[in-house]
């Protein structure tokens, strides 16, 4: 171990390129994923290190393990190489474009291809299975910006459209700077040239090099003490190859597949901390990844645990999605109360809920659960604002009961029956509810809308209610910016509508239709249309209020507390 960290070397990055000629990212390790900014920010360093003269530029360590099959693999500094080779290419064909094929081919020959006698060139760098073979496709190979574009429009998957978007940006931003000051051609190729020249040998690398996944384990964990940009997920990774049986590499690599394409664009480190908080209890995620090594130490160990990621990851997927096929035999309730946990944006119930999916609760008790974890949300959160840390630790304490069965209800729990409020205080906290978010109010009021006109709906369809084809939308009596119909009120009480527009005393629901029918109109002469409304919650407003004034709006919203508190009661069901 020792011998590898002295035999650390500085390159030119480029140098670097030419010099171990091939590289690969492993299947395990993660997917490309600089965005924009990070992108702008490299090239925009080593265009003001040109600029202002500097001698060198550094960019930090890069850690590769091998050669192996005459291939140098990437620990750490994938993003690096990629969008070095990306800037080079951006060169290449920047070059191409003003004739200069011998210089283009030069460059693509030196820093992005490769080519063994009697073979086809092939990309310096192979990245891993996600992103392969579109950087060989739009990096490696020459490619026209529609080629790109059309590309972008098809492309579901966040990490690739990462990788072409950065390509892009490198195209833009050097043809930018290439002919900046309305330089002539001839200088723009020299520029060219120098910046060519710059990350060849003046953007400056150490490069470490290690030939087991042993050292590669210690340095990887260093860099990440360090304070790289290692995610828990990258460590976890590292951890599970590295103690992990030869005979376990295929199984590894299709879990790690089946993993990474139920989370996709999640966040990794997020599924990560519910994994083990649904199974050992809360946990921070600065220490997450010393708890997981130390609870699976060996072969067996990090073989289980690639088999229960790549099952969760499965079921955490579908935390937030109650379409998911996860839920199709819970029934459809149990989906309308996964869309409102989504919709009002609680996240601290997850481990629950993942605890309660992994022991395949029944549909009646699944049912309860989720119901009772609604509660709370709009009790204590969403209109309580109340402390949502002391939700997370209550939640963490409960979820590995939940999983092995100890425990079927939340309400089971004390804890929960405090957290949850008494009924005076959340009608106190209702009465005083005001809310920006239009998705969230939506959500409320039409489940208070299903809860008083149980002859028209049935408890389980808010959420096709609330659905973007249903056509309804949240409305305002009085409006931020009333019109001159509003100016008797506004003459009476001139902050009125300021102060109460987001207060849910003043929210109605209408349809499509209804909103451009009232347009314009003082509270007067809409109230006959909203006393024809198809909302029973619409038309009551109408029918008890002959004039719109902040008393109203206090007193409406008194009204929508006392019947908030028996829709969301605890120890209830709907």
């Amino acid at each position: 171990m020792t011998a590898a960290l002295l035999d650390a070397s500085a390159y030119g990055i480029g140098s670097l390129i030419t010099q171990k000629k091939r590289f690969r990212v492993p299947d395990h390790q993660r997917d490309y994923a600089w965005t924009g900014n990070e992108v702008a920010t490299f090239l925009t360093d080593i265009f003001d290190a040109i600029q202002r003269g500097a001698t060198e530029y550094f960019v930090g360590t890069i850690v590769l393990i091998g050669p192996e099959d005459g291939a140098w693999e990437i620990l750490d500094g994938q993003q690096r190489l990629a969008t070095t080779m990306m800037a080079f290419a951006a060169i290449r064909d920047w070059l191409y474009e003003r004739d200069k094929s011998d210089d283009a081919e030069q460059v693509d020959s030196e820093f992005i291809s490769v080519r063994k006698l009697g073979a086809s060139p092939t990309p310096r760098l192979a990245l891993n299975q996600a992103n392969r073979n579109i950087f060989s496709e739009f990096v490696a190979r020459r490619s026209a910006d529609a080629d790109l574009d059309d590309f972008l429009e098809g492309e579901p998957l966040k990490t690739n459209r990462l990788l072409v978007e950065a390509a892009k940006l490198c195209r833009r931003m050097i043809a930018t700077w290439l002919g900046k000051s309305g330089a002539s051609e001839p200088d723009e190729i020299e520029k060219a040239y120098l910046l060519s020249e710059f990350l060849a040998s003046r953007v400056r690398t150490v490069c470490l090099e290690v030939s087991t996944n042993s050292e590669a384990y210690v340095i990887f964990e260093s860099l990440n003490n360090r304070g790289q940009d290692l995610s828990v997920l990258d460590l976890v990774k590292n951890h599970i190859y590295s103690l992990s049986a030869a005979s376990d590499a295929d199984r590894l690599r299709a879990n790690w597949a089946r993993m990474q394409d139920s989370i996709r664009e999640r966040d990794a480190d997020d599924f990560l901390k519910v994994f083990w908080t649904s199974r050992y209890g809360r946990v921070r995620l600065g220490s997450l990844f010393e708890l997981m090594k130390a609870k699976y130490v060996d072969a067996p160990a990090v073989r289980r645990l690639s088999d229960e990621l790549a099952a969760d990851a499965h079921q955490y997927s579908a935390l937030d999605d109650a379409s998911s096929e996860v839920w199709a035999g819970v029934g459809r309730e149990c989906q309308h109360f996964v869309d409102a946990l989504t919709t009002l944006r609680a996240q601290q119930p997850r481990p629950i809920v993942l605890s309660a999916l992994r022991a395949e609760m029944d549909p009646s008790a699944m049912r309860r659960l989720l119901w009772e974890l609604l509660v709370l949300t709009v009790r204590y959160q969403t209109v309580g604002r109340k402390r949502t840390q002391d939700l997370e630790t209550m939640y963490a304490e409960l979820a590995p009961s939940i999983g092995d069965g100890r425990l079927q209800s939340p309400t089971e729990n004390q804890r929960f029956r405090t957290l949850a409020t008494d009924d005076d205080e959340f009608a106190r906290d209702f009465a005083a509810f005001s809310d920006t978010n239009s998705k969230r109010a939506l959500y409320l009021l039409a489940a208070l809308e299903v809860f008083v006109d149980k002859d028209v709906y049935a408890a389980d369809e808010v959420s096709s209610l609330v659905s973007p084809g249903a056509g309804v939308v949240l409305g305002t009596v009085i409006k931020r910016r009333p019109g001159s119909a509003w100016s008797k009120e506004l003459e009476n009480d001139p902050l009125l509508a300021e102060e109460v527009h987001a207060r849910f005393g003043n929210r109605i629901l209408l349809t499509h239709p209804e909103t451009l029918e009232l347009r314009g109109l003082g509270y007067a002469e809409a109230r006959a249309a909203l006393s024809a409304s198809g909302f029973v919650t619409t038309r009551a407003l109408a029918k008890n209020y002959e004039e719109w004034t902040r008393a109203s709006v206090n007193a409406r919203q008194a009204q929508l507390a006392e019947t908030a508190t028996r829709a969301w009661s605890v120890g209830t069901t709907p």
